[in-house]
């Protein structure tokens, strides 16, 4: 089975390329200036893009800055790009028929079997600030899964996945900013960033079986910092108020730090090596 639909309507830009068989690509745009891109090679790849507004470009490339040595470059994601065999990418983007200066950019790419990268940007507000929704990923290895959800404007979502059985989720609001890069096996990453503006998350697990969550769904102007190298690591930000800053560094294995920030301007960290080691911070006002 073959299967390749294109949809436009109006100023709209669409590609589909593939090999091999069994592939399906479909690109449907409603709206002005927006642009799709689907690239598969492999077998029973399955790629979707359907955006309703305008100034959607899901053409570009981004550059990735990392933590892992040499992985900074150039990320596949560009519109859907996906090399491999049953692997699943869905963008779906729907802005506000007002919205004339950007709505939202975004590219998967995928490289491996049975890879899965979901990525949703919705605004159907106008707001007093510009700014466009960016979500990004490149997964690289096999059954990995991503899933990355923007409603409002001016968001930042990047991911990057290297190894087997990763799943990495981001729920963001406007304004805000979540970074994930996770090299391992059986890695679990959750970033929650609320109604509250300017929050930024930035996790880095190296390693297999480590589980991180970055709560920001209250307050706003709160930084979150997980970095985890190890094995079977727990690590949990939760932060309600404002202009908190909350660090935690993990090396070793079976190591675990929570750190709960309610109020304003708290500075909490953890920094912890070895095994078996565990550490709590509570902050109120």
């Amino acid at each position: 089975m073959k299967k390749v639909i294109l949809s436009a309507i109006a100023l709209t830009i669409g590609a589909v390329s593939f090999a091999q068989v069994g592939n399906s690509g479909t690109v449907t745009q409603t709206g002005n200036n927006n642009a799709g891109v689907v690239t598969q090679t492999g077998d029973e790849n399955t790629a979707t893009i359907t955006s309703e507004g305008n100034n959607f470009k899901n053409n570009i490339s981004k550059y990735g800055v990392w933590r892992t040595a040499g992985a900074s470059g150039t990320m596949m994601a560009h519109g859907i790009t996906q090399e491999g065999n049953k692997n699943q990418g869905t963008i779906t983007q729907a802005g506000y028929v007002g919205v004339t200066s950007g709505s939202g950019s975004a590219g998967i790419g995928q490289d491996g079997n049975e890879n899965k990268a979901t990525i949703t940007q919705s605004e159907f507000l106008v707001h007093g600030w510009s700014g466009s929704n960016a979500a990004f990923v490149d997964q690289i290895g096999n059954e990995n899964e991503s899933l990355q959800n923007q409603t409002g404007r001016a968001g930042n979502s990047y991911f990057r996945q290297a190894g087997n059985e990763n799943y990495a989720e981001s729920q963001q609001n406007s304004q805000s900013t979540a970074k994930l890069e996770q090299e391992g096996n059986n890695n679990y990453s959750l970033q929650t960033q609320g109604v509250g503006n300017l929050q930024k998350s930035d996790t880095y697990q190296l390693g297999d079986d480590n589980r991180a969550t970055s709560d920001q769904s209250g307050g706003m102007s709160n930084l979150s910092t997980i970095l985890q190298d190890g094995n079977t690591n727990i690590a949990g930000v939760t932060q309600f108020g404002v202009t908190n800053t909350g660090t935690i560094t993990q090396t070793g294995d079976n190591n675990e730090g929570m750190i709960t920030s309610n109020g304003t301007n708290h500075l909490g960290g953890i920094v912890q090596s070895g095994a078996m080691n565990e550490a709590v911070i509570t902050q109120n006002q």
